[in-house]
């Protein structure tokens, strides 16, 4: 794992916050050296900065120097375990795993005599294991642990004072300056690594800190995500009902208007004709009533003068014994009256017909207008449609001859919606 990746798992668990103010120190008194840590994350980069320093300096190492190795391995792997796992366990639990498996190795130290990759006495040990390779055991036993020294051989005892002149040298003032001046970097040493292990601690936190807000602003982005697409969702569903309804009236009026344009150009020239028949018809009916009027006008004057010049002589046979001439004239008159009477009451007659076809062909003709009324407002059914066009294309009454009737045109409105 890499720190980037422990550093972000560990700011994405909910104790966050422990794992950024959890404390350990790495104690190496043999070497004079003691190193605090602040956080899980400042001892990880620590913990991994020393295996791959003890990776650059190869493979072939001294078993006691790969000691070293394995000993930062053991913690990173036990950190691994920790931040993978049970990154969000309670806190006790999570403290005790802590101390149980990381705390213990780094405790360890006291017995494994581990060894900083860049420390002065790693690079010493290695410039004796390379020249010196017999007397590296007890050059080592001298550095970390003197009381465990064997000088039983001479390489033994060679080791010991090359690490003693390593550690003490002489009592001169170089060597004294030396040393001072070895202390001094020791201290600087290791406040570079509280610094580093502070700066580790400050940066793991503006990382939380950062995450954190980025979640929120994350969380802010998906709900006004969520609320303009429920707004979108909302308005295109009204939209399209709208559409939707306004598109079914819209076809519905055309479909009515197509209809009704139809049926008016079917029954236009009918309605014209119609209405033409009837201007026509009402001419008729006063020409047939000026001539009743002359008729009667005449009647009145031949009745007038055959009376007031009915001749003496006719008038006093009716009452004389001879009355061929009474009966002679009298069939005269009456003749003529008959036939007077007669064209009065044929010409009266066709008058009135001719106002009655006149007054049924407008009222055709409105019932046309009608029908094409109720056709566009669909607001007439097959079985009505029937019905007016057989009252509009029925047989019309004409009063002239006895018992005339109107029957209706059998089929007549299946032949029309044939025709159509």
């Amino acid at each position: 794992m890499t720190l980037t990746e422990f550093r972000r798992l560990s700011n994405e668990s909910i104790n966050a916050t422990w794992l950024n103010d959890v404390n350990t120190t790495f104690n190496f008194p043999y070497i004079n050296s003691s190193i605090p840590l602040k956080g899980a994350s400042s001892v990880y980069e620590f913990v991994l900065k020393q295996i791959e320093g003890w990776e650059k300096l190869g493979e072939n190492l001294p078993a006691e120097l790969s000691e070293s190795k394995r000993y930062f391995t053991i913690i990173r792997n036990h950190l691994d375990g920790l931040i993978i796992s049970h990154r969000d366990a309670d806190i006790n639990q999570l403290q005790n795993i802590w101390n149980s498996n990381v705390n213990a190795v780094i405790a360890s130290s006291m017995n494994l005599f581990p060894l900083k990759f860049n420390s002065p006495e790693v690079e010493f040990l290695l410039k004796v294991y390379q020249e010196y390779p017999s007397s590296f055991n007890s050059a080592f036993s001298f550095i970390t642990s003197p009381s465990n020294i064997n000088y039983n051989n001479k390489e033994s005892f060679i080791g010991a004072i090359l690490a003693y002149e390593f550690t003490l040298k002489d009592a001169s003032k170089i060597v004294k300056r030396g040393a001072a001046e070895r202390g001094s970097l020791k201290v600087l040493e290791n406040e570079l690594e509280t610094h580093f292990s502070e700066a580790e601690n400050d940066l793991s936190e503006h990382i939380k800190m950062i995450n954190d807000k980025y979640t929120e602003f994350t969380q802010k982005i998906d709900d006004l995500k969520n609320t303009k697409e429920k707004a979108y969702d909302d308005w295109f569903n009204k939209t399209s009902s709208n559409f939707n309804e306004f598109d079914n009236n819209s076809s519905t009026a055309i479909k009515s208007l197509e209809t009704s344009y139809e049926e008016l150009l079917r029954l236009k020239k009918p309605a014209e004709y119609w209405k033409s028949r009837a201007i026509e018809l009402k001419k008729e009916g006063k020409t047939s009533l000026n001539w009743v009027i002359a008729l009667v006008v005449i009647a009145v004057t031949v009745l007038y003068t055959l009376l007031w010049l009915t001749p003496d002589v006719m008038m006093k046979s009716f009452f004389s014994d001879d009355r061929s001439t009474a009966v002679r004239w009298s069939i005269i008159f009456i003749t003529l009256i008959s036939f007077l009477a007669f064209g009065i009451k044929v010409l009266v007659k066709i008058s009135f017909s001719s106002f009655h076809l006149s007054r049924d062909a407008e009222e055709r003709e409105r019932l046309t207008y009608v029908y094409l009324a109720m056709v566009k407002d669909s607001s007439i059914d097959k079985e009505d449609r029937h019905l007016i066009m057989q009252s509009l294309f029925s047989r019309a009454d004409t009063g002239l001859l006895k018992d005339d009737s109107s029957p209706t045109m059998p089929g007549a409105g299946s032949l029309f919606d044939k025709f159509k």
